[in-house]
């Protein structure tokens, strides 16, 4: 939603997509969701994970364009196995019906958005959370084909030459030189924010 959040939603909601957002509070755009999970605080992963199991015990996700882009379903299938919606539900304090409703939605629909906010992404769980997202989206298909319309190719960077091909793994962290404190290294959300006063106090030159 870049520019304008607020317009962008209302221009969603108009053209008939449904809203679930998951969120201890009930915010503003809680209030406009189809389904609101008002989850326990750190309690995101098991619930991505339930839905993760629900679209894949169920079928609900896009069998041919996982097996032309998509490895280790299985593996992924083994990893959230134990993630039942009732266990998710019990350990999150949400209904476990609107959990796998929630999944069923994500699951049927083949356009569709999955991303999160300041809270997960924070936690000690963001690099996680963020992986089952990615997980949710591409199992649903969620992903732009050749000759589709690119909304954002970008303004002031160089011009974007988008290509109908599934990148290949990158690392998530622990690329790039290491910091003097802790010895940490980049991560692909940045630099991890934790080590930046020890990084300032070091003593000695760079620091």
């Amino acid at each position: 939603p870049y520019g304008n959040p607020g317009r962008w939603l209302n221009d969603r909601l108009a053209a008939g997509a449904k809203l679930i957002v998951i969120d201890p509070p009930r915010s503003e755009v809680a209030k406009r969701a189809h389904i609101h999970l008002a989850i326990r605080p750190g309690t995101d992963a098991a619930v991505l994970a339930a839905m993760l199991r629900v679209m894949l015990e169920e079928g609900l996700y896009e069998r041919d364009f996982a097996a032309a882009h998509v490895d280790g379903v299985e593996r992924l299938r083994a990893a959230v196995d134990r993630f039942t919606p009732g266990a998710a539900a019990r350990l999150a304090d949400i209904d476990a019906d609107q959990l796998v409703e929630a999944a069923r939605i994500i699951g049927a629909t083949r356009r569709g958005y999955v991303m999160a906010g300041t809270g997960p992404n924070m936690s000690g769980a963001g690099t996680l959370i963020e992986y089952l997202m990615q997980d949710i989206q591409t199992l649903a298909g969620h992903w732009l084909r050749a000759g589709e319309t690119i909304r954002h190719p970008g303004v002031l960077a160089a011009a974007l030459e988008a290509k109908a091909q599934v990148a290949p793994p990158i690392p998530a962290y622990g690329f790039g030189g290491p910091m003097h404190a802790r010895g940490v290294a980049n991560t692909a959300a940045g630099m991890p924010i934790p080590a930046l006063p020890d990084g300032m106090l070091v003593e000695g030159p760079n620091r």
